[in-house]
Order: structure tokens, then C-alpha cells, then sequence
């Protein structure tokens, strides 16, 4: 792959920070700072155990609490927009969203291409971490397959969500914000003792609410109306000197528009063109509930820590959507309106064991098991729609309509066991060797008919991962790694035209990366370039014969790519921070549409970046001004197989933030998407006699004032 000549540029600039006494030079060149090194004390738990973000050889990027302040970041998506190849599009509901890692995608049946952790338990699903991020310390996106540490799903990375610990002393917050759209929100915290130095709590909880910013013009109402609210508490509980445990529950309920596609043809120019509005004659919503509980208990041996981790998840959704997509009535040859319900119960239970070496020494080294169970019951009914421009809601649901229905009860019951060592040969040069074995045991059975349709397979891999990390110079590590990441296959919802079932996916990853530091940490400078060969990629596709989705699995893909991050302060009052990702994915080889093979990858851009300025200076006292501005750019990509040279076009998108703060109180004004860039999100071949294509919009400009107190 040929790399733009920007990247390569500041590639050289990381990689020359290896040259013997260039590092000091930059320090005695650059500005005065006093303390300790900025980049040092950036402390992550991205490969489970505490280290130095600059010690960490793998590709990382990470979102303090200040940042996710004072940027704003209130879901993934916000992360995903900041982060080097990495993007996140809605989809038809929340909870959905498809995921883009290094080139590697969510197909929507089946699993994401990343871990998902919080607080150190995995979460089973999507559907119980694409959120409100709410009461976050920290984010860290790690790239790159992590199997051998998180193991199945890791084939493209790991984010790990760290929320914020209960206090010793009692504190407390509240913040409330006003945004176009009618939208309103407020939220709060406290935490404290409930006896001294032995046991904290912390409880929180939040309520928002808009009318939408996407119009159905069918209605004159929002089509992305939402109403979510919830609910968390925490307690820490000091059990011995050695010993503690942790317990949290959470429980969120919402309603949000869902759905809302309009109808395209196959040209860029009308994917593209977002002055023809989405009009429905059925208003879509969906009402999701999730419960959340864990617990975590940890001792201190004189050689390890001991962790065990599990916890219960519960998520239900039902949705209900216009099918056609459009207000028309039946043509009564090739058009029949329609609309459809989804219903799904989701329940999970995960159990996690680790033991992880103590001290600092020049070996390191960790054990894990992992258990989990989870079941998921879907069904998928169609309904008929006789006027096709009456105006119907849920209430408006009769059976007398039903025209079919797809059920499925999916069941996963998984097992781990992984282990990992580091040794460091010298001060420099250090080797980490890791490895698991997942192994799943996959059910799935339509109940009406369980003698014809029940399925079952089992799915393992080994997943070894290999790094050797160089210290170069103080301020400048060098690393070089080859890993093994598993998607575990499984099976599509029966249908006599569709493939039951879908093989897991292997990627197989190398990576070459460098990390360097300067003028006391104000300036970092990370690059990475990687190669990742997948057999049997997962993709779903729409198959309008059935009315089905169906994973198939592409033979072989290959995607290769870079990545840069530069941040830098040239005075106190200003952090200028810059991230560019750089993929080219194609299609090596599919039996099943040759005539795919050189194609890129559905949903994959071919770069993104974002330039961000954050800025604080004090005016008087305690009060500063705040400013953010962030400018982000997405590439072309496709969305479908069927049309795998219509492709969106490139797109760029500007945030805004400025305010006033004190020491315990903060006022914001913001703009999101300030330029009201339009995209599409998702596309697919509808073909249902009126519409060939339906295109599902971004959101557009969102502004308003953010008001937080502290206590």
C-alpha cells in the first residue's frame, strides 16, 4: 500500500526520535515545564494490569475525565469520531450500531469486532454498552486483535470503560443541558462514605428527552424522537487490608425513533442528496430496557492479585418501523405497503477468574478463565398496511394483519482459559507472549418448528499473540507483533432459501509501531502500520427472498493501513492533538460472487482524521474561558455488496464548544456537526417495487448550553 506522504512524514519524525541525543535536543529546544513527564503519568488498564500508557507496546488511544468533559463525550460514537480508524454508523435501532476497527466490521448478525469492557467484565453484547456514557474516569481504544487477552470477538481491538470510583469524602454533581430539537437533559451523582475508611457508594442517575432533530415530513413529527432515562449505584467495600470487593447495579429504560430511512436510487448523487426527506406513514419507535449487576472481589497476595469478576444482563427491545419506507398506497402488481415489529430478550451471564503477578520485576506474567452464557429470543413479524398513508402507531398493531413471522431462539455457552507473559532482557528490550483458547457451543432453534430447524456447532481457536518492544531511547519505544483474533461462527434465522449456518472468522494481524515523547511530555508522537488477513469475514446482507439478514462469510479479505496521533502543548493554556487512520481493504477472494474479488469492504473508509483544539486560560481567580474545536474528516466507503462501486463521498465535520469555568461550576455553549454536514449512515437494496434503495440520514446540527455545579 502506498502511504500519503503526510503520514510517512510524521512517521519519520517518531521513528527519528530513536536517533541517539535527538530526544534531549527537542527537550532543550522546546518549552520550559517543570514535574513530572505528562506522558508517563497517563496510567491504563488496557492489557489488565496498571502501566504507563508510553510503556504499553501496542496502539492505544486514550479519554481521561477531563477530556471527556471538556470534549463532551457522552456515547461511543463521540469516541469512535476521535479516534484513528475507528468509526461507528447507526443503524436501524440503537443498540445496533456498526462498529469499524482497522478495517474490520459489525455484520448485524453476529458479533462486533471488538471487546467490550466495563470495569474490567466483559459485556456480552453491544446492546449493554452503546449507551449514555455516563459517569466515565477513563475510555482506552486498544487496536488490533486481542484475542489472546479478551479473547473471541477481539478480532479488531478492545475498549475498555473504566467508571468513576466512590469517594472517601462526600461529593456530588448535577448538569443540565438545553439543545434544538426541544431536547433536555439533566443528571446527577453523589458519592461518599458509608463507613469510614471500609465502605463508599456512589449513586447516579439521568433523565433526557427530545423531539428530534430528523423530520418525518409524513408526520410533521421527529423521526429520531428519544426519551431515555437512568439509574446506577456502586458500593467499594474495603474487606481486609488485602481485600475488596465492588458491586454495581444499573438499570436504563428509552424510547427512540427508529428507522427512519428514506428511498434512494443506485447513484451517488441521490445517497448523497438529503433534501429529499424521510416520509413514513408508520412511526417507528423502540422501547429498550437493560439491567444491569456485578461484582468484583480482589485480594493481594504476596506474589499476585487474585480477581474474580462476574455479572447478569438483561436487555429488551421492541420495535416497530415502516417496511416500504415511504407514505404511498399499493400499485395492487409490485408494490405492496407493509410495516414490521422486531422483539428481542437478551440475557447473559458472565464469570471471569484472573491472577496477575505482582512487583517489578523483570518478569510479569497473568492467568485467566472465562465462562459466559447467554441467550438471545428474536422474532420478526410483518405486517400489512391496506392504505399505506394512514398514519399508524403501535396502538394500530392488530394480528388480523400479520403476513408472516421469523422466530429464533440463539443460544451461546462459551469457556476460556488464557495466560501471558513478559520478560524484560534488559532495561530496553522486552518479549510478551500471550495465549487463549476459546471454545463456543452455539444452539439455535425456531420453536414453532424445533424438530426441523434445531442447529448446533461448536466453535474453538487457539489465539497466540507475539510483541517485542525496543526502548530506543528514554522517551521513544519501539514494538513489533503478530496476534490471532476469532469471531465465533453461528447461524442465521431459518429460512428454506437462506445458509443456516456461518463459520467463524480468523484474522491474523502484524503489526510495526513506535511511540516518542519530547519537551517533557508536551509533545507525543504514536505511529503504527499494520496487515490484517481475515479468512471467512462476516458480512450481512439483506436477502429480500426470505425477508431475512444472512451472515455469509467472505473467503478472504485483506486489509492493511496506518495510523498516526500527535499531541502537543506549546503553552499551558493550549492542547492541540491531531489523529489520522489510513486503510485500504479488499476483497481477496469470495467462492460465493467472484465477481467481488478486488472490491473494498462494505462500510470500511478509506481514512478519517480529526485535528482537535482544546484551550483554558485563566481571566480571574478561579474563572477560566474553555474553548474546543474539533475538525474531523470520514472517506469514501460502500455499504453493500450488491453495489460495491457506489460509494459515499468524503465528508468533513466541525464541533464547537466555549464556556466559562470555576472551581466547582461550569457553563457551556456547544455545536455539534456545526456546519450541518449531511452522510448516509446505511444503505441496502430494498427493491420492493417503489423504492430501490432505502438511505438512512445522519443527524444534523445539534447546539445548545450545558450547565454542571459541583459539590
Amino acid at each position: 500500500m502506498r502511504l500519503p506522504g503526510s503520514l510517512l512524514s510524521f512517521a519519520v519524525m517518531a521513528t527519528a526520535g530513536s536517533v541517539p541525543g535527538l530526544g534531549a535536543a527537542l527537550a532543550q529546544t522546546g518549552p520550559a515545564s517543570a514535574g513530572e513527564d505528562r506522558y508517563e503519568a497517563v496510567i491504563v488498564t488496557a492489557r489488565r494490569r496498571q502501566e504507563a500508557v508510553n510503556s504499553v507496546p501496542e496502539t492505544l488511544t486514550v479519554f481521561q475525565r477531563d477530556d471527556i468533559d471538556r470534549i463532551g463525550i457522552s456515547n461511543l460514537r463521540d469516541v469512535a469520531n476521535l479516534t484513528p480508524n475507528f468509526t461507528l454508523l447507526d443503524n436501524y435501532r440503537p443498540g445496533l450500531e456498526r462498529f469499524q476497527i482497522r478495517g474490520l466490521i459489525s455484520p448485524q448478525v453476529g458479533e462486533p469486532p471488538l471487546a467490550l469492557l466495563v470495569d474490567g467484565i466483559t459485556a456480552p453484547d453491544t446492546e449493554f454498552i452503546n449507551q449514555n456514557l455516563f459517569d466515565i474516569a477513563r475510555i482506552e481504544v486498544l487496536r488490533g486483535p486481542q484475542g489472546a487477552i479478551y479473547g473471541r470477538s477481539a478480532v479488531g481491538g478492545a475498549i475498555n470503560i473504566v467508571t468513576v470510583e466512590p469517594t472517601a469524602e462526600f461529593q456530588a454533581s448535577l448538569r443540565g443541558s438545553l439543545a434544538n430539537g426541544a431536547t433536555h437533559e439533566v443528571s446527577g451523582t453523589m458519592s461518599g462514605p458509608l463507613v469510614p475508611d471500609k465502605l463508599r457508594f456512589r449513586v447516579g442517575g439521568y433523565y433526557s428527552e427530545s423531539d428530534g432533530l430528523i423530520e418525518n415530513a409524513f408526520a410533521g413529527e421527529g423521526a429520531d424522537a428519544s426519551r431515555q432515562r437512568g439509574i446506577f449505584a456502586q458500593i467499594n467495600a474495603d474487606l481486609a487490608p488485602a481485600t475488596r470487593m465492588t458491586m454495581r447495579a444499573q438499570y436504563s429504560h428509552s424510547v427512540d425513533g427508529i428507522g427512519y430511512y428514506n428511498a434512494a436510487t443506485t447513484t451517488r448523487d441521490s445517497i448523497e442528496d438529503f433534501s429529499v426527506p424521510v416520509s413514513q406513514n408508520v412511526l417507528g419507535d423502540n422501547e429498550r430496557e437493560v439491567v444491569q449487576i456485578s461484582s468484583k472481589f480482589e485480594h493481594d497476595f504476596e506474589f499476585a492479585t487474585l480477581s474474580l469478576a462476574g455479572g447478569f444482563s438483561k436487555a429488551d427491545d421492541d420495535g416497530i418501523a415502516d417496511g416500504d419506507i415511504i407514505s404511498a398506497p399499493s400499485d395492487g402488481a409490485t408494490f405492496f405497503p407493509n410495516w414490521q415489529q422486531a422483539l428481542d430478550a437478551y440475557e447473559a451471564w458472565t464469570a471471569e477468574g484472573r491472577l496477575t503477578s505482582s512487583g517489578d520485576g523483570r518478569l510479569s506474567w497473568a492467568l485467566g478463565s472465562f465462562f459466559q452464557d447467554k441467550n438471545r429470543v428474536s422474532s420478526f413479524s410483518v405486517y400489512d398496511d391496506p392504505a399505506g398513508t394512514a398514519r399508524l402507531t403501535r396502538a394500530d398493531l392488530s394480528p388480523a394483519l400479520l403476513l408472516f413471522a421469523i422466530m429464533d431462539d440463539n443460544s451461546s455457552r462459551s469457556w476460556a482459559l488464557s495466560a501471558e507473559t513478559t520478560y524484560a532482557f534488559t532495561d530496553k528490550l522486552s518479549l510478551s507472549v500471550a495465549g487463549r483458547f476459546d471454545e463456543d457451543h452455539r444452539r439455535s432453534v425456531d420453536p414453532r418448528d424445533i424438530a426441523a430447524t434445531l442447529s448446533k456447532a461448536t466453535f474453538s481457536e487457539f489465539q497466540p499473540k507475539v510483541s517485542v518492544s525496543y526502548r530506543a531511547a528514554p522517551n521513544v519505544l519501539a514494538y513489533a507483533g503478530y496476534s490471532r483474533g476469532f469471531r465465533s461462527g453461528g447461524f442465521n434465522e431459518y429460512s428454506p432459501v437462506v445458509s443456516r449456518q456461518f463459520e467463524a472468522e480468523i484474522t491474523d494481524s502484524y503489526e510495526l509501531g513506535v511511540k516518542s515523547s519530547a519537551w517533557n511530555g508536551r509533545l507525543t508522537v504514536d505511529a503504527a502500520v499494520f496487515r490484517n488477513e481475515q479468512d471467512d469475514a462476516q458480512f450481512t446482507r439483506f436477502n429480500p427472498a426470505s425477508f431475512t439478514l444472512e451472515n455469509v462469510g467472505i473467503d478472504r479479505v485483506r486489509s492493511q493501513g496506518a495510523e498516526i496521533e500527535v499531541s502537543i502543548r506549546p503553552v499551558d493554556s493550549l492542547h492541540v492533538r491531531f489523529g489520522a487512520g489510513f486503510v485500504d481493504s479488499e476483497i481477496e477472494a469470495f467462492a460465493r460472487d467472484p465477481s467481488l474479488v478486488g472490491s473494498k469492504m462494505p462500510y470500511v473508509s478509506d481514512y478519517n482524521s480529526a485535528l482537535m483544539l482544546d484551550y483554558e486560560e485563566p481571566v480571574s481567580g478561579e474563572v477560566s474561558v474553555t474553548g474546543y474545536l474539533a475538525y474531523r474528516t470520514v472517506g469514501p466507503r460502500s455499504f453493500n455488496l450488491d453495489f460495491p462501486d457506489l460509494r459515499a463521498a468524503s465528508h468533513e465535520f466541525v464541533d464547537l464548544r466555549a464556556g466559562l469555568r470555576g472551581a466547582n461550576w461550569r457553563v457551556t455553549a456547544f455545536a455539534e456537526n456545526l456546519f450541518d454536514e449531511r452522510q448516509p449512515e446505511d444503505v441496502f437494496g430494498l427493491f420492493n417495487g417503489a423504492v430501490e434503495l432505502a438511505r438512512q440520514p445522519n443527524r444534523p446540527r445539534k447546539y445548545g448550553i450545558e450547565l454542571r455545579r459541583d459539590f
